[in-house]
C-alpha cells in the first residue's frame, strides 16, 4: 500500500486539475537521509567531545601563560626599577668622586652599569619564554652592578674621611630653591656663562659652599651680583639679586642665606643666574651639584 501511486490535483469551479503523480516509495529517501546522519553524528561525536575538552585545556592554558607573562613582566619593570637606581647612584658616586678629588676611589672601566647593555624592553618582547631568556642575564648584570656600587660607596666613605675639608669647599648644593630655566653653554648663538634658576623675587640664596664674600655691587646686565671665593681654585657667582644679606669680606657657610633672589639688571623675569669657577675657567655648574 505505501508503494502506490499519489496524484495531487489542484480544485477548480470547473473541475479537477492534475498537477503531478508522486510514488509512495519516496518517503524513503528522508527516512534513508535522517538516518544517514543520524549515523554520522553518531560517529564525529567522540572527536566533538575530544575538540570541546582539548579547547578548555587550551583556554586555561593560554589564562595560565597571561598571568606568568603578567608576572614576568612585573619582574622586568622591577628590574628596570633597580637599573635606574644604579643608574642614579652611579652618577652620584660619580660627582662625589670629583667633588672630593677622590681618584682612587674610582671603580675600574666597566666594573659598573654593565646591565645597560641588554637594553631590556618589557613593551617588545610578548612570549614569555622570551622574557626569561633574557631576564636571567639581565637580572646577573644587574647584580654585578650592584654589588660594584657597593664596594665603590664604601671606598668612598673611607676616602671622604680624609677629604671633608675640600668637599666642604666644592658648590654641591642648590644655591635657591628652584627649577633650571636655561642651563650651561651655547643657546641663540651666546654662550651661557652658568644656568638660571627660576623662583620668585625675594627668594631666599644661599652659598653653595664654604667661602669667603669678595664681591657684592651692580655689574651691568647682572644687576646686583655677588661673588664668593672658596678654596681649591673655586669661586661662584650669584646674579639678578634684589637684595644682599652679607658684606664683602664676610666668611659665610654652605647653605647660609647669602642674598634674596630679583630681577636686576638685564632680565625678562625673576630668577637667579648662577655661576662656577675653577682656576679663573668657567664650570658647568650641574656638574657640581649633588642631587
Amino acid at each position: 500500500m505505501i508503494f502506490r501511486e499519489y496524484e495531487i490535483c489542484l480544485v477548480r469551479p470547473r473541475g479537477l486539475r492534475r498537477l503531478c503523480v508522486l510514488h509512495g516509495s519516496l518517503w524513503l529517501i528522508p527516512a534513508a537521509l535522517a538516518l544517514l546522519l543520524g549515523g554520522l553524528l553518531t560517529l564525529l561525536w567522540p572527536y566533538y567531545a575530544d575538540y570541546a575538552s582539548l579547547r578548555r585545556q587550551l583556554s586555561g592554558v593560554e589564562a595560565a601563560q597571561a598571568l606568568q607573562r603578567d608576572a614576568i613582566l612585573l619582574l622586568v619593570r622591577e628590574a628596570n626599577r633597580t637599573q635606574a637606581e644604579s643608574r642614579r647612584i652611579w652618577s652620584f658616586n660619580a660627582k662625589l668622586s670629583a667633588l672630593a678629588n677622590i681618584d682612587g676611589a674610582t671603580p675600574a672601566k666597566g666594573a659598573v652599569r654593565q646591565a645597560g647593555a641588554f637594553g631590556l624592553d618589557p613593551l617588545g618582547l610578548y612570549r614569555p619564554e622570551n622574557l626569561i631568556r633574557r631576564l636571567f642575564p639581565y637580572d646577573d648584570a644587574l647584580s654585578r652592578d650592584l654589588s660594584a656600587l657597593e664596594t665603590w660607596q664604601q671606598e668612598l666613605a673611607l676616602a671622604l674621611r680624609d677629604q671633608r675639608v675640600h668637599l666642604a669647599a666644592m658648590p654641591s648644593i642648590w644655591p635657591i630653591d628652584g627649577d633650571l630655566s636655561s642651563p650651561f653653554g651655547w643657546r641663540h648663538g651666546n654662550f651661557h656663562k652658568g644656568v638660571d634658576l627660576s623662583a620668585p623675587q625675594g627668594t631666599p640664596v644661599v652659598a653653595a659652599a664654604d667661602g669667603k664674600v669678595t664681591f657684592v655691587g651692580y655689574d651691568g646686565g647682572y644687576g646686583l651680583k655677588m661673588e664668593i671665593e672658596h678654596k681649591f681654585g673655586m669661586s661662584t657667582v650669584y646674579a639678578h639679586l634684589s637684595k644682599a644679606e652679607t658684606a664683602e669680606g664676610q666668611f659665610v657657610s654652605r647653605g647660609q642665606t647669602i642674598a634674596l633672589s630679583g630681577a636686576s639688571g638685564r632680565v625678562t623675569g625673576a630668577h637667579l643666574h648662577y655661576e662656577v669657577h675653577k682656576g679663573g675657567a668657567l664650570q658647568d655648574p650641574m656638574d657640581y651639584m649633588l642631587e
